[in-house]
C-alpha cells in the first residue's frame, strides 16, 4: 500500500488526500494549525460563525463544471443554497448598478439591457468564455504533459491573449469591461497579464449557477476531513513539517518540529511552493536555477475582510453579492490598494440562515497589498500594537462607508447604525492561518506572455514531491479542485 504524507490541509490538500484514500493510498495530512481547512477555516465571535477566504461557488448544477467532481468528494449533500439566477452578483459602478444573470445566453441578454449596442459582442463572449472552459475541463491534464496529441497551449489564443485584451478586443464601450469584471475580487483582475482561459474557467462556473452554503465554508473542510478517516486515513493537527529527508532523489521521511517522523513513499505539498523546497535541506536534490526561479514569482495581491455582526432583524438577507467601484475601475488596483487611501470598492458577501428573511452577519473584502501591512510583518498576533488596531479599523469604516448607501434596512436607518461587532483581517491574518506568502489570495501570478514559467506543473524536481493547491496552474475553487486530480494522476501513474 502507497504511503503518501500530504502536507497542508486546506482545500487542495484535503481534496488530493480524498482521491487517494478512495484509490487504495494509505494518506496522512499533516496540519501546523490546531484547526484543518486553510481557507476554509470560520471562526465564532459574539455567537456568530464568520468565514476568512470561502463565500461562494459556481457550477454545482448536473453537467456543469463542478457537479461530478463534488459527487465523486461526497460534497454535494452539504446545505447548498442557490443565488438568485437572474442576479447572482450585483455590479455597482459610480452609483450604477449592472447584473450578472446564470445561463450564458440570460448572462449576455441582461447586460445586454444597460448595453445593447453590445448584444451580439456580449453572445460571442460568452460563446468564447464556455469554450475556454470547456477546454480546460475536458482536458484536466492539459498543462505540462508528455502527450504529443495533447495541444500546444503556448499558442493557442485563449492562453496567449490577456483576459483584459480579450474584452477589450471584443468590446466598445470600457465601462462594459468594467461591469463584467466587477465581481473579479475572486481572481485578481488588477494583474492586466491574467490570461484569458483563468478568466474564463472561474467566470463559467458562475455563469452556470452561483452557490452559498447554509453555514460556514468549514463544512467542506469538515466533511473532505470525515471520509479521510472513513476510509483510514489520518489528519493531524499542530504537526508542523520541518524538513524533508531526501536519499537518491526521493523523499523519504516527513519530519515534523517536534520531532515525529513520517514514513513516505509519497509526498504532496498543499503549502506554497517556496516553502516547500525550504523543507528540502539537501541543496543538492533541487538545483539553484529552479529554486530561484519559484523564489522570484510574482504573488497575487492579499484580501483585507471587515466581519460584520448586525442587530437582529435589522437587514434582511440578499441573495446575490454586491461588487461596488466608486471612481474605480476592477481592472487597476486603485487606492483600495493602498493603506493611505480612502477605499475605493467592496465586494459585500450575505450569510445566509434558512428559515430566517433576516441577515445577522455580513462581510465585507477590498484587495489589499503587503506593502499596506508590511511594517507589521514581524509581529505576533494579538501584540501588534495600537497602531495596527487603529489602521484596522479605519479601513473597515472606509469599507462600511463605501456599502453604506446601498444596504437598506428594514426601519430605514443606517446601515452603519446596525452593526454591533467588527472583526477584521489583513494579509497578515491571512499569512497566520494559511502560511501563505505575503498573504496572497490567490497564489502566484499567472501571466500570458510568460506561462512557461509562471505555470507551475505539479511535478517537482524531485521524483515522488508533488505540488497542489492554487499555486499549480488554476486558483479558486473550481481551479484547486482540478488541479487536484491533475496531482493524483501523475501520483498515481
Amino acid at each position: 500500500m502507497m504511503q503518501v504524507v500530504v502536507i497542508g490541509s486546506g482545500l487542495g490538500g484535503l481534496e488530493t488526500a480524498y482521491i487517494l484514500a478512495k484509490h487504495g493510498c494509505k494518506v496522512c495530512v499533516l496540519e501546523k494549525d490546531n484547526v484543518f481547512g486553510g481557507a476554509l477555516q470560520s471562526f465564532r465571535r459574539a455567537g456568530i460563525d464568520f468565514d476568512t477566504g470561502f463565500h461562494y461557488l459556481g457550477g454545482l448544477d448536473p453537467g456543469q463544471s463542478l457537479h461530478d467532481r463534488f459527487d465523486y468528494l461526497n460534497l454535494l449533500h452539504l446545505p447548498w443554497h442557490r443565488l438568485d439566477r437572474d442576479c447572482f452578483d450585483k455590479i455597482i459602478i459610480n452609483g450604477k448598478s449592472y447584473v450578472h444573470a446564470n445561463g450564458h445566453e440570460q448572462f449576455a441578454l441582461s447586460l445586454a439591457e444597460s448595453f445593447p449596442s453590445e448584444k451580439e459582442s456580449l453572445l460571442k463572449f460568452v460563446g468564447l468564455v464556455r469554450q475556454a472552459s470547456e477546454r480546460i475541463y475536458h482536458g484536466a491534464d492539459l498543462f505540462h504533459s508528455s502527450n504529443p496529441d495533447q495541444a500546444d497551449i503556448y499558442s493557442d489564443t485563449f492562453y496567449t491573449q490577456s483576459a483584459y485584451d480579450v474584452l477589450r478586443g471584443l468590446f466598445k464601450d470600457s465601462l462594459l469591461i468594467d461591469v463584467i469584471g466587477g465581481s473579479g475580487s475572486k481572481i485578481d483582475l488588477t494583474n492586466r497579464e491574467l490570461p484569458f482561459f483563468v478568466f474564463a474557467e472561474i467566470y463559467n462556473s458562475f455563469i452556470e449557477s452561483a452557490w452559498r452554503l447554509d453555514g460556514p465554508g468549514s463544512l467542506i473542510a469538515d466533511s473532505l476531513v470525515a471520509d479521510i478517516r472513513k476510509m483510514g486515513g489520518q489528519v493531524i493537527c499542530g504537526q508542523k513539517v520541518e524538513r524533508l529527508e531526501v536519499k537518491d532523489g526521493k523523499v523519504t521521511d516527513v519530519v515534523t518540529s517536534d520531532g515525529n517522523c513520517y514514513r513516505a513513499d509519497v509526498v504532496v505539498s498543499d503549502i506554497a511552493p517556496s516553502l516547500t523546497l525550504n523543507l528540502v535541506k539537501d541543496t543538492a536534490a533541487i538545483r539553484g536555477i529552479y529554486r530561484r526561479r519559484i523564489e522570484n514569482l510574482e504573488l497575487s495581491l492579499g484580501m483585507f475582510t471587515a466581519n460584520l455582526k448586525l442587530v437582529p432583524g435589522k437587514l434582511k438577507y440578499q441573495n446575490s453579492n454586491l461588487f461596488i467601484f466608486n471612481n474605480s475601475s476592477p481592472w487597476t488596483a486603485g487606492a483600495a490598494v493602498n493603506g493611505a487611501s480612502v477605499a475605493d470598492r467592496v465586494m459585500v458577501s450575505f450569510r445566509y440562515s434558512s428559515g430566517s428573511e433576516f441577515c445577522d452577519n455580513v462581510d465585507l473584502l477590498a484587495p489589499m497589498s503587503w506593502d499596506v501591512v508590511r511594517q507589521w510583518a514581524d509581529t505576533k498576533k494579538g501584540h501588534r500594537g495600537q497602531d495596527y488596531v487603529e489602521f484596522k479599523q479605519r479601513k473597515a469604516k472606509e469599507l462600511i462607508s463605501l456599502a453604506d448607501d446601498y444596504m437598506e434596512t428594514v426601519d430605514h436607518s443606517r446601515f452603519s447604525e446596525c452593526i454591533e461587532l467588527v472583526s477584521c483581517s489583513t494579509p497578515i491574518t491571512w499569512t497566520g492561518y494559511t502560511q501563505t506568502p505575503d498573504g496572497s489570495a490567490f497564489g502566484i501570478v499567472k501571466k500570458c506572455n510568460d506561462l512557461a514559467r509562471t505555470m507551475l506543473s505539479v511535478n517537482t524536481p524531485i521524483q515522488n514531491l508533488f505540488y497542489t493547491g492554487q499555486n499549480v496552474n488554476l486558483h479558486g475553487l473550481m481551479g484547486v479542485t482540478m488541479t487536484a486530480w491533475q496531482t493524483c494522476q501523475r501520483v498515481l501513474r
